[in-house]
């Protein structure tokens, strides 16, 4: 078999598997979001909301908080309300159903990637683990903590599809460099950025320490080249800072970027805690990064004539370095109370270390084809190609019989646990948002407990006094509405009209959302404002609006009496 030969067999083997673990993956996906009418999980409700307001006309503002504008990456939002849109679907329900699709940008992109920087061997490889080999790692649910494909739109794996697009831009830059992959980078980078912020920042170390890297390698003879080479490298980074402004310009212009809210960097996720750790590095202690590893002793290899090894062996030293200063954080934290300044959550970087292991599972497979090739080739180099081509082949049929039934079964491809803890059935809260929708205006002010606020009041894009603190404009005080909150529920409690009225009008509220009364099972009131307590009070200014599964809205208006 010629060199030739091989080519067009790789390529025709690495797009047919491709295609085909697409295929396979987007019909269970459509499946699985057929059977759903409402998103089941927090950030979905965030993403919604920003839809919402978009579709409502009124970008760029907070969808949540009156008088703010945006905080959080917009483009997950903004895809939904184009689908929504495209469909006439609510945002909501294209939420759920544009999943699907959209996602497929996430083993499209890292497929491109590994293709490019690597050949198609590579990139089959890697793109059968990223699908299905991320599964055996994951204690909550693939989709949670790495970088895999599945149904639910989310906006982490939105900025790693979009990441792994910039990677692939990057690697054609080294290896051609043409100014066509330096503009696609730097577009790439910036919606990356409107995506999700973990990605944007280790796409720009990683950037910046490559560049820096083949600046040391190739050491400029002269002015004029100095120059050509700051331009080339600059570029990119000025195209995408350029292509994020629709949401940078937000929190540089409007915040300067001043937190007032740290807790939404501060958030970690169960299954990212310390006590978790030595789990995880149990589960990872397996044969898939025992081809993990070989990958990193062939990319160390070939560091020198294969730009896209360095870059690789660098994106991994990168998030390992940001998992070990989240880590060293957490220890901080629980032994002195301090922790060093983070932008992003840290277990955001487990995500992208699925993305990085699945990629050294790709070198590490097609280095041991390489190496069987020369074992049983005996010496003969005209055997080399179709013996590299047939262990190839081979090692990818038995990964795929060993990595996929464990795929199959994973948590995306069963009916979803409602992730939001919430007694309502989902049904309930769609029929409840649909009313709001139909009746409030988008300036509209609630006055309600945060868990209800993100549930009900945020994935209709309508205003709240307070929502749940890492769900909270991190540029926006949030201390204020939460003693505002209890501080209107204990007068409305009290009987005090006159300070409740000061209170709601200090805060624009234009309704009151309660439920029925709840109890612990100790016999304590779960709810601190109820249904019934509202009812009983038969305050002049509350007016019933809605009322239905357990779930009740009313108008606050105040009259001259009030």
């Amino acid at each position: 078999m010629s060199i030739r030969a091989e080519r067009i067999l790789a390529e025709a083997v690495a797009w047919g598997l491709l295609l085909g673990l697409c295929a396979w993956a987007l019909h269970a996906a459509l499946a699985q979001a057929a059977t759903q009418t409402w998103p089941f999980f927090h950030d979905a409700w965030r993403d919604v909301s920003v839809a919402q307001g978009i579709l409502d006309g009124r970008y760029p503002e907070d969808p949540v908080i009156l008088g703010a504008t945006l905080w959080y990456n917009p483009l997950t939002g903004a895809m939904n309300a184009l689908y929504a849109w495209m469909t006439g679907e609510t945002a909501a329900q294209a939420n759920v159903s544009s999943g699907p699709w959209i996602n497929l940008l996430i083993p499209l992109g890292f497929f491109l990637f590994l293709r490019i920087g690597f050949g198609a061997w590579t990139a089959a490889a890697g793109a059968l683990f990223l699908i299905a080999g991320n599964a055996l790692h994951d204690r909550t649910g693939t989709w949670v903590t790495t970088t895999t494909y599945s149904p639910f739109l989310w906006a982490p794996h939105l900025g790693q599809a979009l990441f792994f697009i910039a990677l692939a831009f990057f690697a054609a830059e080294l290896r051609h460099g043409r100014w066509s992959s330096r503009v696609g980078l730097g577009i790439a980078w910036g919606l990356t950025f409107m995506a999700h912020t973990s990605p944007a920042i280790v796409f720009g170390a990683l950037y910046v320490l490559m560049q820096a890297w083949e600046l040391f390698r190739t050491r400029p003879a002269g002015t004029n080249e100095w120059r050509t080479r700051l331009l080339h490298a600059v570029s990119p980074i000025a195209i995408a800072f350029v292509s994020s402004l629709p949401y940078t310009y937000s929190i540089l212009w409007n915040y300067q970027f001043r937190m007032k809210n740290i807790t939404p960097t501060r958030y970690v996720d169960r299954v990212a805690g310390l006590d978790q750790l030595p789990g995880l590095l149990a589960e990872a202690a397996n044969w898939t990064t025992f081809v993990a590893v070989i990958g990193v002793v062939a990319l160390w290899r070939m560091r020198k004539r294969v730009p896209a090894a360095r870059l690789l062996l660098l994106w991994t030293a990168l998030v390992l370095g940001f998992l070990a200063q989240f880590y060293l954080n957490l220890v901080l934290v629980a032994r002195w109370g301090f922790g060093l300044p983070q932008l992003v959550p840290g277990h955001h970087h487990l995500i992208n270390l699925g993305g990085v292991k699945a990629a050294l599972f790709g070198a590490g497979l097609v280095a041991l084809a390489g190496l069987a090739a020369k074992l049983f080739a005996r010496g003969n180099a005209e055997r080399i190609p179709a013996t590299r081509s047939a262990s190839a082949v081979l090692l990818l049929v038995v990964a795929s019989i060993v990595l996929l039934p464990a795929y199959a079964k994973q948590l995306h491809f069963s009916t979803p646990m409602d992730f939001g803890w919430h007694t309502e059935s989902f049904e309930d809260r769609r029929e409840c948002v649909d009313w709001i929708l139909a009746n409030c205006p988008p300036d509209a002010v609630f006055l309600c407990d945060e868990q209800h606020s993100i549930r009900l009041v945020m994935p209709a894009a309508r205003k709240a006094v307070q929502n749940i603190d890492i769900f909270s404009n991190p540029y926006v005080t949030y201390e204020d509405r939460v003693a505002a909150k209890f501080a209107m529920y204990d007068a409305f409690l009290r009987g005090d009209d006159a300070a409740f009225r000061q209170l709601a009008e200090e805060w624009h509220v234009t309704h009151l959302l309660v439920l029925e009364d709840r109890f612990n099972e100790d016999g304590t009131k779960e709810n601190r404002l109820s249904f019934e307590q509202v009812e009983a009070a038969a305050r002049p200014y509350t007016a019933l609006a809605y009322h239905e599964d357990g779930i009740a809205i009313y108008r606050i208006a105040f009259g001259d009496g009030a």
